[in-house]
């Protein structure tokens, strides 16, 4: 469902923040962004019952685990 969007997002994030510089931030922001619209769109798929309750919830909270870790990065490099 997602697959095309996260390759793509993880690769740039990859190539970005391996090689530094202030184009790093912006990747990881746009990955944490797509990261937490993920994260809403699978607990709403759950909850209106297109997705199985206990594989929803946890995707969802890897996606809410990666935006944490994003944003940790984005306010820790400058």
């Amino acid at each position: 469902m997602f697959a095309s969007r996260e390759i793509a997002l993880a690769l740039g994030t990859g190539a970005a923040v391996l090689k530094g510089g202030p184009g790093a931030r912006s990747w990881v922001l746009a990955s944490a962004l797509a990261d937490g619209a993920d994260a809403v769109t699978l607990v709403t798929a759950v909850r209106t019952g297109r997705a199985a309750g206990l594989a929803g919830y946890a995707a969802a909270a890897g996606a809410v685990a990666a935006v944490g870790a994003a944003l940790w990065y984005a306010a820790t490099r400058r």
